[in-house]
C-alpha cells in the first residue's frame, strides 16, 4: 500500500479508538510525516507548517494560501489524493471540518515510531550525507578559527548535500568542559573541537558528533572520550524492539558508573528515538515508551568534555549506524563509533 495511504489508516484507527470525528494537522513535522517527506514549510526553524491537512474517516482536505499551493503542488506533494482548498494569503485559514464535529487533540507520537520501507531509505541517505557533511567540515579544521568559523563550515557542507541544518554546536578547547549544548560563539580554536550537527531533510532529523584535535590529544581527552563511548555502545545494545526507555537509560546510568563517571548522567540528557523531531522523545527514569522496529534513535551521552552521538536505525535484526561513513577513525569493539580524528 502505498505510504500516504498507510498513514492515512493509521491517523483513522486512532480517531476511532478516541471516538472523535476528524483531526486537523498543522504542525511541520507532522505534515512532513503524512505527506512523505514532504517540505511544507517556509522558515526553517517554522513549527507551524505552510498548509494543514484535516483527516475525517473519509475524506483528507489539503488548505494552503496562494503563495504556498503552487510549489506544494508541483514539488512536494503531486499526485497524492487530497482535496485541496486554496485561499487567499490576506484572509484566515479556512476551518474544513463540518460544525459540531468531534475534533481530536494532540496525535501520539508513538503513531510515527514504526518507518515505513521508504522512509528507512529517506533515513539511510539522510543518516550517509550528515555522517559525510560533518567529517567534511572536520577534517578541514585548523588551530585559530572561531566556533562561528567552524559552525559555518557544517553548515556549508550540510545545505551543500541538501540538508537544513537545525542544530550546529561547536565547543572549542575548555568550552568543552563548560557547556553541554555549546551555541557557537567568537571563542578561537587551538587545541581541539567538538563538532555537533542536527541535520533535517524530508521531515526526518539526524544527529552526529565528531571531535578533532590539533596534534596529539592529551591522555585525559582519550580517557574521557573511550569512556563515554562505552556508555554509547552499552545504549546502542540495549536498543531492541520493545525496550523501554527506562530500560535503557538503566543501562546508561550502570555504563557511566562502571566507566567511572557515575554522576554524569545528571548533567545532559541522553537522547531517545529520533525521526520527525530531533527526539521523539527523550528516555527518562521510569519511562514507559518502547522501541518499535524499524525506528531511528539517537543516543548522545556525555562525560564533562567529551560526547559520542550517532544516529541509528533499530531493526528486528540488530542495529545499523546511519551516520557511520567508513572514512573516521573508529574506536575497537562490536559498534564502530568515532574516535577522536587527530589533525
Amino acid at each position: 500500500m502505498p505510504e500516504f495511504e498507510t498513514k492515512l489508516e493509521r491517523l483513522r484507527a486512532w480517531l476511532a479508538a478516541e471516538q472523535c470525528d476528524a483531526v486537523e494537522i498543522t504542525r511541520y513535522s507532522w505534515l512532513a510525516w503524512l505527506l512523505g517527506g514532504a517540505e511544507a514549510r517556509v522558515l526553517m526553524a517554522a513549527e507551524r507548517g505552510a498548509c494543514s491537512v484535516t483527516v475525517t474517516a473519509e475524506r483528507a482536505i489539503l488548505a494552503a494560501n496562494n503563495i504556498e499551493a503552487p510549489r506544494l503542488k508541483e514539488e512536494e506533494i503531486a499526485g497524492l489524493p487530497l482535496e485541496w482548498v486554496v485561499y487567499n494569503w490576506w484572509e484566515p485559514p479556512p476551518k474544513l471540518a463540518p460544525p459540531g464535529v468531534r475534533m481530536a487533540g494532540e496525535i501520539p507520537v508513538s503513531l510515527r515510531f514504526e518507518l515505513l520501507n521508504a522512509e528507512v531509505e529517506r533515513a539511510r541517505g539522510l543518516g550517509g550525507d550528515a555522517g559525510q557533511a560533518i567529517e567534511a567540515a572536520a577534517r578541514g579544521l585548523g588551530p585559530g578559527l572561531t566556533e562561528f568559523q567552524i559552525a559555518s563550515r557544517m553548515a556549508e557542507q550540510a545545505i551543500a548535500r541538501g540538508l537544513v541544518p537545525v542544530g550546529l554546536f561547536v565547543a572549542a578547547d575548555e568550552r568543552g568542559k563548560q557547556f553541554r549544548h555549546p551555541i557557537p560563539s567568537g571563542k578561537i580554536a587551538q587545541r581541539n573541537a567538538i563538532l555537533s550537527l542536527v541535520a533535517r531533510r524530508q521531515g526526518l532529523h539526524a544527529s552526529v558528533t565528531r571531535t578533532v584535535s590539533f596534534g596529539p590529544a592529551c591522555e585525559e581527552m582519550h580517557h574521557r572520550h573511550r569512556a563515554v563511548s562505552q556508555v554509547h555502545a552499552a545504549m546502542l545494545a540495549a536498543s531492541r524492539p520493545g525496550a523501554r526507555l527506562g530500560e535503557i537509560f538503566a543501562v546508561a546510568q550502570n555504563a557511566y558508573r562502571d566507566a567511572g563517571f557515575p554522576e554524569e548522567w545528571r548533567r545532559h540528557h541522553q537522547g531517545g528515538p529520533a525521526g520527525y523531531e530531533p527526539r521523539e522523545a527523550r528516555a527518562t527514569p521510569g519511562s514507559e515508551v518502547a522501541l518499535q522496529a524499524p525506528q531511528m534513535v539517537a543516543w548522545n551521552p556525555t562525560i564533562r568534555g567529551s560526547k559520542s552521538e550517532e544516529t541509528a536505525l533499530v531493526t528486528e535484526s540488530g542495529i545499523e549506524l546511519l551516520t557511520h561513513t567508513g572514512q573516521w577513525p573508529v574506536l575497537p569493539g562490536p559498534v564502530p563509533l568515532a574516535d577522536i580524528f587527530l589533525l
